[in-house]
This record gives structure tokens, C-alpha cells and sequence, in this order.
């Protein structure tokens, strides 16, 4: 079997669902491959395409099928940004999110946060919350008991400079 891509800015995707495990022929490549990423083409009406590790890390997928796994807002380099959108799995998610961006960087996706991630959660991940949800910091206990859960996750960035970590929060 052929050794699985590692990908810079996300810390797992094999076992964070962004590909699925199955053989599948991959319709960039044409070899087959035992994971695949489905991603939707802009090309040809938007029809599901399947892409072996391979070719989503390097770019092929995105140049042949005019993808953009995933969207990056902050202030990077243009090569970070290519590395996001074209190189970089894209995280399964019920909204559209930006890539998270600390220090003039991409973030290192590290899946989605688990409790004790929330009761650890930083001033600013608080804030952001509050901020985005129209909460007080009162709320904020309630908010994390049961969490995560099927109706909200919350995503977890690493920053790779300072080691913030920084969370978004994604509800169904």
C-alpha cells in the first residue's frame, strides 16, 4: 500500500473523517487508493468527484476539478493560502467556516473539541462565543455541560507559532 500524504495544516484527516476509508478509484489519478476525499466539482453542473490523498496534497485534485477545499480569510502568505484551499482537505462541517489564521498563519486543525477542551477554553475563545452567539459569560457554564454534542461541535485549532488554541463552533 502506498504511504498516506501528510498534510501540514491538519493534524489527522484519516481518522478526523475528511477521507473515507474504502477503495475507490480516484477520478484525478485514476489509480485506486483505500481513502478517499469527496469533494463537489465546479466544472461540469458540480458533480461528486472522489480524491485519493494524493492528489488533494498536491493540487492536482484542485487544479483539474476547480476546487477550493476550504476558505481562508485571515492575513497569510499567498502560498498559505494556496496550501488551505488547494492542498488541504476539507473539514465536514454544517456551516461554511473560514480556515482559522493566529500569528500570520494557518492553524493546525486538530479535530473537534472534546469537554475538557471547553472547560479549558481561553478568555478569547469565551469571548468569541459570547460574541457570536449573543451570550454573557454567566451562560457560559451552562453552554459546555453535555457539550459537545450532535447538534453543536466545536472545532479546534492550534496555532503553530504561540500554541493558542482556538475554537469555532458549528451548529446544525
Amino acid at each position: 500500500m502506498k504511504e498516506l500524504p501528510a498534510f501540514e495544516y491538519f493534524s489527522d484527516p484519516y481518522s478526523h473523517h475528511a477521507f473515507i476509508q474504502e477503495d475507490m478509484l480516484c477520478d484525478c489519478c485514476s489509480t485506486v487508493s483505500s481513502y478517499y476525499h469527496v469533494a463537489l466539482s465546479n466544472l461540469d453542473g458540480g458533480d461528486e468527484v472522489h480524491i485519493c490523498p494524493a492528489c488533494v496534497a498536491d493540487g492536482s485534485a484542485a487544479k483539474r476539478f476547480d476546487l477550493v477545499f476550504n476558505e481562508i480569510d485571515g492575513d497569510v502568505s499567498q502560498t498559505i493560502r494556496d496550501i488551505i484551499e488547494h492542498k488541504t482537505p476539507g473539514i465536514i462541517s454544517w456551516q461554511e467556516h473560514s480556515w482559522e489564521v493566529h500569528c500570520k498563519d494557518a492553524c493546525i486543525y486538530l479535530g473537534q473539541a472534546d469537554a475538557q477542551d471547553l472547560a479549558n477554553a481561553s478568555h478569547s475563545n469565551k469571548a468569541s462565543w459570547m460574541n457570536d452567539f449573543g451570550r454573557s459569560v454567566d451562560e457560559w457554564a451552562s453552554f459546555i455541560e453535555g457539550r459537545p454534542n450532535e447538534d453543536f461541535v466545536v472545532d479546534k485549532y492550534q496555532c503553530r507559532h504561540c500554541g493558542e488554541t482556538v475554537l469555532v463552533y458549528d451548529l446544525s
